[in-house]
């Protein structure tokens, strides 16, 4: 990529190549490996990057002579390239136990991540800590108290609060008696914005357990549970604003009080103020799937107790749910049937099934299939990761389907990864560009080095490794510029993305708002793809509206940037 010979060495802005999205393997047995430190690492959550890539936690034993673990985290690139130090950077520089790691992304790049800490003995607490693109801590080196009540507080969960921050929530001890539901809002400087230690979300009589959140669209949330109030376990929910005040019945609503149990729920956002829940539901004997749509004043959607997702033969477990992009939600979960496989069911906003009956089968290869993870495609459809023992021992394969319900990759699934030993636990998450980046936990070097963290890029048409020669099934290459980011500015390096559907010339500009060219880049011999570049400022481009403009013969596009101090 030439830049015009008029450019002088002391230009504001610089423009470089991204790197090449070969990085990523053409083999399943050979991934990238994000850590291979000493003794054990878990995998804990995964998030993109919003530039094509993604940010992985995980909880790390690499001090164990110190008999801790603690929080570790990487970013990979688009091209699956780790970007931060090796074997990932520390969250918390704290002693004792941190565990249980799951974040969001900050809109930045970075993102803020919360675990359960037990860096006082006996008492679980709720820690957080922000991360910049760069693997940068931004908050302090242990970690930003949450909750430091008296007693347990355990298994965080968080959402944007759509200004930087997170709202977090939890099951609570503090009343030595029962656990309740907490939350508590975090700014994007770590400073707690609601009451110490949390605000009560529900306090009902008994035990609330397993909390799980979703954004209302207005800088608050909304919040679902397991509550045993009523002597079995059913789902209730509750919203909360920007002020940390609730605001649907005291102590919540209930979701489900069918007969029998009703567990792990998961939600999404309905995209008008209002949540999705999923459920595994034991109202028949053995658990089905079912969902609700609560709207944004606590009202439930659809039918009463929630409308049967798939309530076939024997038990359909541990349900997890993305939005359609169309105010519905696919939703995906283990079945046995037949054995474990793999189904998922897409419900559309006015609670209709719009799949097969009891579900569209992703994945019924010999052996079993187990812990299904999900994200969506951003096509209304979605790509989800498993556990997979069709070889004998554990690998990882994936599977995309389309809004209709049809797998679009091999039959059975695509293989992730297929190393020696074992791979479990995948984590995945959308690249943007109708493919994914998943990561897992891997055994192919457990000796005293325990079990490392790897990862792999998936393209949209299912392929491993090499230049994206387009999105979706087959499509050839377009002309698009496809994102600039972060926008706001407010760092010194900005990633655009754009396509190209052949290798003619075309440049990529930057001009400012009076349409006067700052500078000019020749892209087309990255060739036909999806490619990336930087623009770094170097701090000599004033604060206002500038414009990133990409040009292939008689086709333009551009893309609105704000740089901010």
């Amino acid at each position: 990529m030439k830049p015009n010979s008029w450019l002088a060495s002391s230009m504001m802005v610089l423009i470089c190549a991204g790197p090449a999205l070969a990085a990523w393997p053409g083999d399943p047995s050979v991934n990238v490996p994000l850590c291979r430190a000493p003794y054990g690492q878990v995998a804990g959550s995964i998030v993109s990057d919003g530039a094509g890539g993604a940010i992985v936690v995980w909880t790390d034993e690499r001090a164990r002579a110190d008999a801790t673990t603690t929080v570790y985290a990487q970013r990979v690139s688009s091209s699956g390239v780790p970007m931060w130090a090796s074997d990932g950077v520390p969250l918390c520089t704290a002693t004792g136990f941190e565990m249980s790691p799951t974040l969001i992304g900050d809109g930045l790049g970075g993102a803020i991540v919360t675990w359960f800490d037990q860096r006082t003995a006996g008492d679980d607490d709720i820690y957080a800590q922000r991360i910049s693109a760069s693997g940068i801590r931004q908050w302090v080196a242990s970690g930003a108290a949450v909750c430091t009540a008296p007693q347990t507080q355990s298994s965080p969960t968080i959402v944007s609060d759509g200004a930087g921050g997170a709202i977090i929530t939890w099951f609570d001890l503090r009343s030595a008696t029962n656990t309740h539901i907490y939350a508590q809002r975090m700014n994007a400087l770590s400073v707690p914005m609601w009451s110490a230690n949390g605000v009560a979300v529900c306090t009902a009589p008994d035990n609330q357990a397993r909390p799980t959140i979703a954004s209302d669209g207005a800088r608050g949330a909304i919040i679902t549970w397991i509550d045993h109030r009523n002597g079995n376990d059913d789902i209730f929910a509750q919203r909360i604003d920007s002020t940390g005040t609730c605001q649907w019945a005291a102590n919540g609503v209930p979701v489900c009080t069918a007969a029998f149990d009703q567990q792990y729920p998961q939600i999404v956002s309905d995209g008008v103020g209002g949540g999705i829940i999923t459920w595994m539901d034991r109202r028949s004997g053995n658990f089905d799937i079912y969902a609700q749509r609560v709207s944004s004043t606590g009202v439930d959607e659809w039918t009463a107790d929630g409308i049967a997702v798939c309530t076939a033969a024997q038990d359909q477990t541990i349900p997890l749910i993305v939005r359609d992009g169309a105010g519905g939600a696919i939703i995906t979960w283990g079945d046995d049937r037949a054995g474990s496989h793999i189904f998922a069911q897409r419900i559309d906003a006015g609670g209709n099934v719009k799949w097969a009956h009891d579900g569209a089968a992703l994945c019924t290869a010999p052996g079993g299939q187990f812990d299904p993870t999900i994200a969506s495609d951003d096509s209304g459809g979605a790509v989800l990761s498993w556990d997979d023992t069709r070889d004998g021992t554990f690998h990882i394969y994936a599977q995309r389907v389309s809004s209709l319900g049809m797998p679009l990759w091999t039959s059975g699934g695509a293989a992730i990864c297929t190393a020696s030993v074992g791979q479990t636990l995948p984590l995945v998450t959308s690249d943007g560009a109708g493919g994914a980046t998943i990561a897992w936990t891997d055994s192919r070097n457990d000796t005293l080095s325990g079990t490392d963290i790897y990862a792999q890029g998936i393209q949209a048409n299912g392929q491993l490794g090499g230049n994206l020669a387009g999105v979706g099934t087959g499509e050839p290459a377009v002309f698009a510029l496809t994102g600039a980011w972060p926008n706001p500015v407010v760092g010194k390096e900005i990633v655009v993305q754009f396509e190209l559907p052949t290798a003619a010339h075309a440049d990529l500009d930057l001009v400012d708002v009076s349409g006067r060219r700052i500078a000019r880049y020749e892209v087309g011999e990255m060739g036909a793809g999806r490619h990336s570049v930087r623009i770094s400022a170097r701090g000599q481009l004033s604060p206002g509206v500038y414009f990133v403009r990409l040009v292939q013969g008689t086709r333009i596009q551009t893309a609105r940037l704000v740089l901010l101090n």
